[in-house]
């Protein structure tokens, strides 16, 4: 059977508001090409938390002793945010989500042509709807769906049950959580909820799901062979 993809254009729309500032277009330009160490990519997970530009100093020494090779980059993300000023301007916790949906969006666009990919988009198939997912590639046929979640304490069951609920409903497909956390903290929150489910089928259950977190982005872009 057939499926067809359907964008929320009113989200798309909605999101404008973060996509179109110039310096969160200008860090992820930056994370795109960076050398990302963990330390650095962890220092961002901290500035997006942060809420005055004393946080953002303190922060940077701290990190010092654990950086290496790329201090450079670590002054130049603590410069985008101190001219940016989040906390001033945007929900932090909506900015973050919108940050790592755009940084994963212009990763998947270096490996995949654009008209392969759909933002805010659901999958219906006969009876089932999919929910939302930030972003779905087809290639051949084969659907990757990516859900981004800056933080995994944002995940809740529910949207395990709908992200695996793609997955039992469509066989040529594969999904992916898209954490800006390392890969243990991730798995650590997703045990928590199992709930009544068995040991053995809960885990089962989360190996449909694919993790994106931050070891993967250190290493280049996750999502190239990723499949």
């Amino acid at each position: 059977m057939k499926y067809k993809i359907v964008k929320n254009n009113d989200k798309i729309r909605n999101s404008k508001k973060f996509t179109n500032d110039k310096f969160q277009k200008e860090l992820v330009t930056f994370c795109k090409s960076c050398d990302k160490s963990i330390p650095l990519l962890s220092f961002i997970d901290e500035l997006f938390h942060v809420r005055n530009v004393w946080g953002y100093d303190e922060k940077l020494s701290n990190l010092f002793p654990f950086l290496k090779s790329n201090v450079n980059d670590a002054i130049k993300v603590h410069e985008i945010f101190c001219e940016w000023k989040p906390f001033d301007k945007y929900d932090l916790g909506q900015l973050r989500g919108s940050f790592l949906e755009e940084l994963t969006l212009e990763l998947l666009k270096d490996v995949y042509d654009d008209e392969l990919i759909f933002q805010e988009s659901k999958i219906i198939l006969g009876d089932f709807q999919s929910h939302f997912w930030d972003v779905i590639v087809i290639v051949d046929d084969w659907v990757d769906a990516y859900e981004c979640k800056f933080s995994s304490y944002s995940v809740n069951r529910g949207q395990l049950d709908d992200m695996v609920g793609l997955r039992n409903n469509l066989e040529s497909s594969m999904i992916f959580l898209v954490v800006f956390q390392p890969k243990g903290a991730v798995i650590e929150i997703l045990n928590t909820l199992k709930g009544n489910t068995s040991a053995e089928v809960y885990e089962k259950y989360l190996d449909k799901i694919n993790i994106i977190s931050l070891e993967d982005f250190s290493r280049g872009n996750p999502f190239r062979d990723c499949t």
